[in-house]
């Protein structure tokens, strides 16, 4: 894929179409991959080139599918200059449900290698909410302190990579360690046996009654709602004091209802309307100024 995206005298009406000529060759179902040198905020560029949008745009009108690690790929000497993503797959046929995408940390080149998965089953990420949040500074930095080398052997590449994967390693592990575990709490929407009864007792005493409507019926069908009504609340309150009492602050899950909770509006003063000046006295001046007024 570097040549025809390094090459900077063609237009943006040759670029589209060189791109669609590639992937017309591979037939209707591929995984392209490389350095496409094509910048969009779509896969995770930082910016959008003129490259970038005229691929989208082959995307979009294709039907095509992009696999990205979202993070940058490409790490430049010069140090004016800023990471950046441009290693990513194309697909089309394949389902990215079934692929997932994880990034190298080979130091043989600028580029990171960006390494596709294809699987039988669906992938499903392992989302961390929160792993910056609720991380323990203190002892994610001692753990860190305490394992990490600072005077590693770097003569070799194979020591360069060596110290590498430890430092990276060791970050992870005091992260891991630093991290408090959280308690899945499962919300069940299953109400118990007793208020299944209660409520299937009830619509049988609404259906007699609206076909009766005699005050018998109605009586029990008043009984039989009062009843399911305090069994409701009760479950409510009781479910709302287990809530409240397995929040804790270790875990950081007590922060989380007060901090959605609707803060207060704070009142806005109304803005001084100012008169133009060329109104002058009198009575058609005055009632010209009122008019301006209600009108504002």
């Amino acid at each position: 894929m570097y040549p025809w995206c390094t090459v900077k005298q063609i237009s943006d009406n040759e670029i589209y179409l060189l791109i669609k000529a590639f992937f017309q060759i591979l037939g209707p179902r591929f995984l392209a991959g490389g350095d496409f040198n094509s910048k969009h905020t779509h896969w995770g560029s930082r910016l959008t080139t003129t490259k970038g949008r005229e691929l989208a745009k082959l995307l979009q009108a294709n039907n095509y599918s992009f696999l990205s690690t979202g993070s940058p790929t490409y790490w430049p000497t010069d140090t004016n200059k800023t990471p950046d993503l441009l290693d990513f797959f194309i697909t089309n046929g394949i389902s990215t449900n079934y692929a997932e995408v994880d990034t190298g940390y080979d130091l043989t080149s600028d580029h990171s290698p960006v390494i596709p998965t294809l699987s039988t089953a669906v992938k499903i990420g392992n989302h961390h909410l929160g792993y910056t949040l609720l991380k323990r500074a203190g002892k994610h930095k001692n753990t860190i302190r305490d394992k990490v080398d600072l005077k590693p052997k770097l003569k070799t590449r194979e020591d360069i990579v060596t110290a590498t994967e430890d430092f990276i390693s060791t970050i992870q592990q005091a992260a891991q360690l630093a991290t408090p575990t959280r308690a899945h709490q499962c919300i069940s929407t299953s109400l118990p046996l007793d208020i299944k009864r209660k409520v299937v007792f009830k619509r049988r005493a609404r259906a007699k009654w609206q076909k009766t409507h005699a005050p018998d019926d109605r009586r029990l069908y008043n009984n039989a709602s009062n009843k399911l009504k305090t069994a409701l609340r009760n479950l409510s309150n009781d479910s709302f004091t287990k809530y409240v009492s397995n929040l804790r602050r270790d875990d950081c899950s007590i922060w989380k209802p007060i901090k959605a909770k609707k803060k207060p509006q704070t009142p806005l003063p109304p803005q001084s309307v100012k008169i133009p000046h060329r109104l002058g006295p009198g009575p058609k001046a005055t009632q010209k100024k009122l008019n301006y007024s209600r009108t504002i």
